[in-house]
């Protein structure tokens, strides 16, 4: 069976994906550190570092934001030729839209982009690209076919998406419905962002257990476990953006605790070991570190 648990705690929200009784996914989500990763925040520029090829932005939080020269490149400008210079995109006091796409550690701020992404379940929106792209996860050549005449036909005011692999199968005006509730926030965000006050939060992302639910449920999925009712009533309200199965699917058990379930804890604690095996009969070896996560194979 294929389900998806939701087992919530006072301190913490765990999330996983089961497949024929493997766990195969698996997310934290500690409550008492607000996740900003996603969010995206009218910033204003407080520095400028040519030597680092970077700028630091003030979002609001605690630390200053950190935006890389190439994360604030239009996003379909030619890599070809001279590099740009950080000083030349972006100036002191200027107020630009970031999105955050990295957390912040204990020494070091967000990183952001100016590449807004805003995700749907079949499609997501790339307001500032022009481009009409697939998931890599796509392979069907007919299917590719189709979904690409379906973008041309239903892209307006030149605004790109990527299709995602939910969006397989989906007709036209499920399509078109998605891209244009993705559009419409887009342009409530470009409305907020000329309003006092600066910095200033103008989108925040979903919470976990929904980000997972809408990017994994499909007709695989079985189930999907809660002992959170709380979460069990939101999610119900949640099923007129996903699908009308998810009604039937969803359950709300008070007392799942994914610790009582042995297969599960096995396979955590298995890919939590710095080496991990693989089924060719190698493994890997995960070192990680504030700068980088390195992975030896």
């Amino acid at each position: 069976m294929n389900y998806i648990f939701i087992d919530s705690k006072d301190y913490e929200e765990r999330v996983g994906i089961v497949e024929e009784g493997r766990l195969v996914e698996y997310y934290i989500d500690k409550k008492k550190n607000e996740k900003c990763i996603g969010n995206v925040y009218r910033g204003r520029v407080v520095n400028v570092l040519p030597g680092m090829e970077a700028a630091f932005v003030d979002i609001g939080e605690e630390k200053n934001a950190y935006l890389y020269v190439k994360d604030a490149l239009p996003k379909d400008i030619n890599y070809k030729g001279p590099s740009a210079k950080i000083q030349e995109i972006v100036k002191k006091g200027q107020e630009i839209i970031v999105q955050v796409i990295k957390e912040p550690s204990i020494n070091k701020g967000a990183k952001v982009t100016t590449h807004i992404t805003l995700p749907g379940r079949y499609l997501v929106l790339t307001p500032y690209s022009s481009k009409i792209n697939i998931s890599r996860k796509i392979h069907d050549l007919e299917e590719i076919e189709r979904l690409y005449q379906i973008g041309n036909e239903i892209q307006r005011e030149n605004i790109g998406f990527i299709f995602r692999t939910q969006a397989v199968g989906v007709d036209k005006d499920a399509l078109l419905n998605e891209y244009t509730q993705l559009i419409n926030l887009f342009h409530k965000l470009e409305r907020e962002r000329n309003f006092l006050p600066c910095p200033k939060l103008l989108y925040k992302d979903m919470d976990l257990s929904y980000k997972i639910i809408r990017d994994a449920f499909n007709d695989k999925i079985h189930r999907i476990i809660t002992n959170d009712r709380e979460r069990y009533d939101s999610l119900l309200d949640f099923q007129e953006l996903i699908s009308p199965e998810l009604k039937n699917k969803l359950f709300y058990q008070e007392d799942f605790n994914i610790e009582n379930h042995r297969d599960i804890m096995k396979d955590i604690e298995l890919a939590l070991k710095r080496k991990v095996p693989l089924k060719s009969g190698g493994y890997i070896v995960i070192d990680e570190t504030e700068a980088l996560t390195a992975i030896d194979v």
